[in-house]
C-alpha cells in the first residue's frame, strides 16, 4: 500500500504540474499549491513502506535510505516554496491592479454620464459630445436626443461593468490572500513532518 500510494501521489503530482508556467505568476503559484496539497499522501505513503518493513534485505534497505534522504529533500523543497509562494502572490496581486487601473475610468465615464443628462437642448448635448469627440460632425445627425439617450444607454453599461470588474478582483485577491496562507502554512507543517522522518530515519539507522 505504501508503494502503490506513494506511485500514485508522484504521477499526480507530475501530472497535475505540467506543463510547466514559469513565466506566468499564478502559474508558478499554483504549481507550487499542487505540490503543497499532496505532500500529505507522499509523507503517509513514505511512512507505511519505512515502517511496514520487516525482514530487510540489502535492496529493501537501500530503498529505505533513499526515502529517507527524499524526505529531507522534500523538506528544504516545501521551505523553498514558500518564499515563492509569497514572491508569486504579490506578483500576480500587482497585475490584478495594474489591470484594474488601466480599465477603470469610472469617474470620466460618471462626469460624461451627468454632463449629457444635464444637456438639455440639442446645441448643450452637441457642445458636450464635441468635448469628447472632437471630429464628430454634428451636421450628419438627424437626431441627437436620441443619440444622447443611447450613449447614455452605453455609459450606464460601462459603468456597471467597471463596478463587477473591481469587485471580481477584490475577491481575486482576497482568494489569493486566503490560498497563500493555506498553502504556506501547510507547507511549514509538512516540511517540518518531512524532517523529523529524515531524522528518526537517520537516527535509527545510526544506532
Amino acid at each position: 500500500m505504501g508503494y502503490g500510494l506513494l506511485l500514485v501521489t508522484l504521477i499526480n503530482i507530475g501530472t497535475s504540474i505540467a506543463p510547466l508556467q514559469l513565466t506566468n505568476p499564478l502559474g508558478k503559484f499554483q504549481t507550487g499549491g499542487e505540490i503543497i496539497e499532496r505532500t500529505p499522501f507522499v509523507l503517509l505513503g513514505m511512512v507505511l513502506i519505512y515502517y511496514g518493513q520487516g525482514d530487510r534485505s540489502l535492496v529493501k534497505n537501500a530503498i529505505l535510505k533513499t526515502l529517507s534522504w527524499l524526505s529531507l529533500a522534500l523538506a528544504i523543497l516545501l521551505l523553498s516554496i514558500i518564499p515563492l509562494n509569497i514572491i508569486n502572490s504579490w506578483h500576480y496581486q500587482q497585475q490584478i491592479i495594474h489591470s484594474d487601473r488601466l480599465v477603470s475610468h469610472e469617474d470620466t465615464i460618471q462626469q460624461f454620464q451627468q454632463q449629457l443628462i444635464a444637456a438639455k437642448s440639442e446645441t448643450e448635448i452637441g457642445t458636450v459630445l464635441q468635448q469628447q469627440v472632437a471630429e464628430i460632425d454634428l451636421a450628419d445627425l438627424s437626431n441627437i436626443q436620441q443619440l444622447k439617450d443611447h450613449i447614455l444607454s452605453d455609459l450606464s453599461s460601462d459603468r456597471n461593468a467597471l463596478t463587477n470588474s473591481r469587485a471580481s478582483g477584490k475577491n481575486q485577491q482576497s482568494n489569493l490572500f486566503k490560498k497563500c496562507l493555506a498553502w504556506n502554512l501547510g507547507a511549514l507543517v509538512a516540511a517540518t513532518l518531512f524532517l523529523i522522518f529524515w531524522q528518526s530515519t537517520t537516527w535509527e539507522k545510526s544506532e
